[in-house]
């Protein structure tokens, strides 16, 4: 078996279930999630409809790593990249030292932690990826079933913070407008759909 850690937001998430399945159709082997914090268990929600979705219990994690939880371990492997180089050979893999599967001497027993947000791991399999998750609701508005659909997402909360503002970039109204004008001219009618944490901090142009 092997474990991905899941962790951060959903789409955080969806990009580690796409690296766990591919990771488990490279190794030909089942996989399974480990999260350290209940806040990180929203895509395992049965309401999103996904498929074969499992999270390794204490059996599991001592079976696989040795340890019931990893946590305090984990925590240590971050912050200490000659450690994190050690526990390579423990089978514990860190996304900035994982060299791909090639080089893999045992199938079973692995541990990953990262976000894994890489198109190469999930375009192989997108069909599947696909597959793995459906809605449980249906569409009341026929408007948004048009083929002329355009979203668009704003993200404000955590972003705008004082720390986060100096990590994160944030796009004003020249740029939404500019995005906006030039979808106009790309597609006739477009409908626009807006995706938003915050709509108290949206643009001036997405308000409107």
């Amino acid at each position: 078996m092997i474990i991905v850690e899941l962790k951060g937001g959903l789409g955080n998430q969806f990009f580690q279930y796409a690296f766990a399945k591919h990771a488990s159709l490279k190794l030909q082997t089942p996989f399974s999630f480990y999260s350290s914090t209940k806040n990180d268990l929203s895509l395992a929600n049965k309401s999103l409809g996904c498929k074969n979705f499992s999270f390794a219990n204490k059996n599991q994690m001592k079976n696989t790593l040795g340890y019931q939880s990893i946590d305090r371990l984990r925590k240590l492997i971050i912050a200490n990249n000659f450690l994190s180089k050690i526990m390579l050979k423990k089978n514990i893999f860190l996304e900035h030292n994982f060299n791909g599967f090639s080089n893999f001497n045992n199938l079973d027993n692995l541990f990953f932690i990262g976000h894994w947000q890489n198109y190469d791991y999930l375009k192989p399999i997108k069909n599947e990826i696909n597959n793995s998750f459906i809605l449980n609701c249906k569409i009341t508005d026929e408007s948004l079933l048009s083929k002329n659909l355009v979203s668009i997402h704003f993200r404000g909360g955590d972003y705008l913070t004082k720390k986060n503002s100096k990590i994160y970039y944030q796009l004003g109204d020249e740029y939404y407008l500019n995005a906006i004008n030039y979808i106009k001219n790309k597609i006739s009618n477009p409908k626009f759909v807006i995706f938003s944490d915050d709509f108290e901090s949206m643009p001036n142009s997405l308000r409107n």
